[in-house]
Formats: structure tokens, sequence, C-alpha cells
């Protein structure tokens, strides 16, 4: 009987590479996630792969699925790419004696608070922060650094619950509701740290960290959510150089021993500053990115390591800079949208989205599911990615409900 992997969630960065990788490992496939999503990317995933739905953030029913396929097949692997899924996986992994990433390993990298305290332990993190239970632990907080510091939920991504706070008042309105927000009731204040905010893949295999790109990330302006990405960061040399060991043993305080994960970072004139650290890939579009870049697949070493325990060698040489960039639109109504057929037609550019909702109010970008417009290109330099920053600006007409004009913004 042929070996199968339980493939837990459709990434959609991952899974074209994902399935080939299978095909070419003599891999039997069992993908499962919701109908919904299974509807939405139904072109990804070709009719002969076994499927089944499944809420795949909730252990039980995942658990009960993965036992109903294991009871008629050889699993052999189970892994996922989706960080809703991650802890569930790693607790079937374990209770199965599957080869993964270790379940207290992604316990730890979920609470923000256990890994900035592990990291401050081993010295590793000097950004100051508090778990705070009242509005008044966090005004004290707020006073103790000049008014500047970030609130985030103990326990989400993508942005959500997350604000730069520099006034009282702000503070006082938003305390409460990043607290409703945490699973624990507290939240989490930061310090806030200036300078270049960059994301570090891995790869990581028998404990060894294989750094396979870095991304320069931008925000919007007055929020923690992220703007754009350009790949390779102008900057990696001078990271790799100066701050790999550091990078190599915060993985490894970490426990950090098999798969994808990067961290988010910055660095200023004081060094290198641990924003986060996660056990998987970006997201935003950032494999795409390195892979196109690099033009390397960074998904089919981590089958390879499964399937023969081979680990990766491979040397990454960019051969252009790639970059995705998204676009803030009028919190009004737009009646029309033009020039977006010409932007999709610039020899730069790869691919393009618009969700940008017709005659309503669109949502301000307050995390990053709220964002509605992008573009990712490649170019020749990195000076290129603002030129065709103000070349979409310049294109795309938004023409409002009241007869005016107006533009993307940044």
């Amino acid at each position: 009987m042929k070996e199968s992997l339980f493939l837990v969630g459709i990434a959609t960065s991952t899974i074209t590479n994902t399935l080939e990788s299978c095909k070419e490992l003599n891999l039997d496939v069992i993908i499962v996630d919701t109908q919904e999503m299974f509807e939405t990317h139904e072109k990804l995933v070709p009719e002969t792969i076994t499927k089944d739905y499944v809420d795949i953030s909730n252990y039980n029913d995942l658990l009960a699925c993965f036992e109903k396929h294991n009871s008629k097949t050889n699993i052999r692997y189970i892994f996922s790419f989706r960080e809703v899924a991650l802890l569930s996986v790693s607790k079937i992994a374990e209770k199965y004696a599957l080869f993964g990433v270790k379940e207290d390993v992604v316990r730890l990298t979920i609470d923000k608070n256990r890994t900035r305290k592990i990291l401050r332990k081993a010295g590793l993190d000097q950004t100051d922060f508090e778990m705070c239970k009242t509005l008044e632990e966090a005004q004290a907080f707020f006073h103790k650094h000049n008014k500047k510091i970030v609130l985030k939920p103990n326990n989400l991504a993508g942005s959500v619950g997350v604000k730069v706070i520099e006034k009282d008042t702000d503070l006082k309105e938003y305390f409460e509701i990043v607290q409703t927000l945490s699973n624990t009731g507290e939240v989490l204040l930061e310090q806030y740290i200036d300078g270049k905010e960059y994301s570090i893949e891995m790869l990581v295999f028998d404990k060894n960290v294989h750094i396979i790109g870095i991304t320069e990330k931008f925000l919007f302006k007055d929020t923690v959510v992220e703007s754009g990405h350009v790949v390779p960061a102008p900057q990696s040399e001078m990271i790799l150089n100066s701050y790999q060991g550091k990078i190599e043993k915060i993985v490894d305080v970490l426990g950090i021993e098999f798969g994808p994960a990067f961290l988010e970072v910055k660095i200023n004139h004081l060094g290198l500053f641990i924003i986060e650290a996660h056990t998987r890939y970006s997201g935003d579009k950032i494999v795409e990115l390195i892979q196109y870049a690099f033009k390397k697949d960074i998904v089919r070493p981590i089958f390879d390591y499964l399937v023969h325990k081979k680990t990766y060698t491979d040397q990454l040489n960019c051969s252009d800079y790639y970059s995705i960039q998204y676009f803030s639109c009028p919190e009004e109504p737009i009646k029309n949208i033009i020039g977006v057929d010409s932007i999709v037609n610039l020899p730069e550019i790869v691919t393009i989205s618009n969700r940008i909702c017709l005659n309503v109010i669109n949502d301000k970008i307050d995390n990053s599911n709220n964002r509605k417009f992008f573009v990712l290109f490649h170019c020749s330099s990195y000076i290129s990615v603002q030129q065709i920053v103000d070349k979409v600006i310049e294109t795309v007409i938004l023409e409002m409900e009241d007869g005016s004009v107006r533009r993307l913004s940044r």
C-alpha cells in the first residue's frame, strides 16, 4: 500500500508545489479543509486527489477526520502550512507518533508573551513588554515608554487587534477592544521599536537553520498592517553578516528543529529586535516572491526531508527583485474604477487583485484582511519598485458617487 500524506488546509501559496512534490515522491495525498475553501480554490486541487470537508481549526473534528482516513489507508505523514491548523496538526502527529513540529514548540510560538519571556531569559530580546489585565496597568506601561507602545492580543495573527498607541485617549479606547480578542483576557503591551522591518524565512532540518530569503516590509501609515514587501531585501547581505548567529540562536532557544519558520524583526542602530516568531512560512504571498526571485522551489525540501530525511543544501542566488504592494482606497462609496486593465498590461506585472467594492463604503485598513487592491510585479532594480507604485497610483482612477475623482493611496 502506498504511503499517504494527510495535508491539512489549502494554502494557496504552496498547494501546487506540494501536490507536485508528493506525486514525484509517490505519495498519495488526502487534503482536508472547509467546503468553502474547496469551492473557492477548486482549480488548485485536481479531481483525482482525495478530499474531505472539516473545520481545520477544531482539534476534535480534525482528529476524527484523520482517524476516519487512517483506518482506510497508510497515513505516514501529516502536515499543514496553515497557521490556524498548526497546533492541532502537532497534537495529532504526537498522538500517532508521526514526525513533525513538536506541540510545545507550536504552543510557544503562538503565545507571544511566552516567546518574549524565553528569549529575554536567553538574552536574545531587548524589547520591554508586559501582560496587562487592567487599563491602569496599561497606562503605567504607556507612560514609562514616552507614550508610544504596541497593543496585541496574545494569540491572534494577521495584524488583528494589533494597534500602535500614541495618545491616552487611544489607549482608553482600544485596550478593552483588544482585551476582548485575547484568549486570556490579558493584553500584551510592547515597547514600540523604530527601525526597518524584515521577514526572515527559514528552513530548519535537524536543528540546522537555512535562511532562504529576507523580505523588506512596509506598513500603512500609523498602523502595523503591511502595505508591501520586496524580495530580496537590499540589506540582505548586511543582515546575514551581522545577525545570522543571533537568528540561529533564537531558533534554537525556541526549540524549532524541523520545517518552515520565519522571524519578523526590526533593525535599527541598536541592533536586531524580534517582533514575532512562527513555525510556518510567511503569508502575504512572500513564498511566491521568494520562489520568483530566487527561481527555487522552497516547498519540495520539506517533503524530501519528511520522506527521505534529505536535508536542504541549495544556495540561493537572486535574479531579479519581486514585490507585492497593497493600496488603500477612500472610505466612501466608489461608483467606478478605471485603468486597471492598463496596469495588467504593464510588462512588469505578474498578477493583480482588485476586491474594491462599488457603491458601498469600503472598510478602513486596520488589519490585513481589509486590504482590497494589490499588484505583484518584478523589476530589475530596487528603485524601480517605487516607480511602479507611482505608476499604479497615476493610472487607476476612482470615480466617486459624489462626482469627484480620487486615487488609490499608500
